[in-house]
């Protein structure tokens, strides 16, 4: 009797631990992933790189996970969210639009099939960059395209910009340049892309017109440097495009 009742006793034991513990395995917290935000800093013109760690995946495969943030400190993960398809634990990044002098929270979340969980928040305020001057010798207010130098005069739009939010004019006396922005351009150096449609932030769309409409290729660079006076100088060394029978190389320099 002693012996049994010693018997019922471990076994009660046994599987009353077990049972706590699977309990304990399907509590909300631990099944859900585990999620850090490691990091909040400036990226380029007005964008900030974010980088979270998936630490766990929770007790059910990984599902989705993505940034949110806001210029408020309460917020959800459905302000400005980025999601991605979560491959798996580890650390994953993105680069989001952010306006310089500007104050934003941040934080991180992970899914599985059991739900959500969200990171620690950053607050961070984007910096203001500095001036962009670029690595060429240049003449202020003037162009060369493929060899033929011209005088320009210049003027900054945002009524009716080509592409974008603000457009940059170069007037020559044969050759005009827009400059295209997707917002009055600050300091800093944005990349050329051929097709201002698909313009986002850091970037910038050159079209020169003699003739035709020519579009400068991807990959470019355009200095921006805002000035003591107000005044803001955009300058570029070596953008290029195809005039229909070859390749050329333009260069120049204008402030407006």
């Amino acid at each position: 009797m002693k012996k049994t009742s010693f018997i019922s006793i471990v076994l009660l034991l046994l599987f009353g631990s077990t049972s706590f513990y699977s309990c304990k395995k399907k509590t909300f917290d631990d099944a859900l992933p585990q999620i850090t935000l490691v990091s909040a800093t400036v990226s380029n013109l007005d964008s900030v790189l974010l980088v979270a760690n998936i630490t766990s995946a929770g007790a059910n495969a990984l599902e989705y996970c993505g940034f949110a943030y806001s210029a408020n400190p309460s917020f959800s993960v459905l302000n400005r969210q980025v999601l991605f398809q979560a491959t798996g634990t580890g650390k994953f990044q993105a680069v989001v639009p952010a306006i310089h002098d500007s104050t934003y929270y941040f934080k991180a979340f992970a899914a599985n099939g059991f739900g959500y969980n969200v990171s620690n928040v950053i607050k961070y305020t984007v910096p203001t960059p500095a001036p962009a001057i670029a690595p060429c010798t240049l003449t202020n207010n003037y162009v060369n395209d493929g060899g033929l130098g011209f005088s320009v005069s210049s003027y900054g739009s945002a009524a009716n910009p080509q592409w974008g939010g603000y457009t940059v004019t170069l007037n020559g006396t044969n050759e005009d340049i827009a400059i295209s922005f997707p917002y009055k351009p600050i300091n800093g150096v944005y990349n050329t892309v051929s097709d201002g449609s698909t313009m986002g932030a850091g970037q910038a769309c050159v079209s020169i017109t003699n003739f035709n409409i020519y579009y400068v290729n991807n990959g470019g660079k355009i200095y921006v440097s805002v000035n003591s006076n107000g005044t803001t100088t955009i300058s570029f060394c070596s953008l290029t495009y195809n005039n229909g029978f070859s390749n050329t190389t333009i260069y120049g320099e204008a402030t407006f």
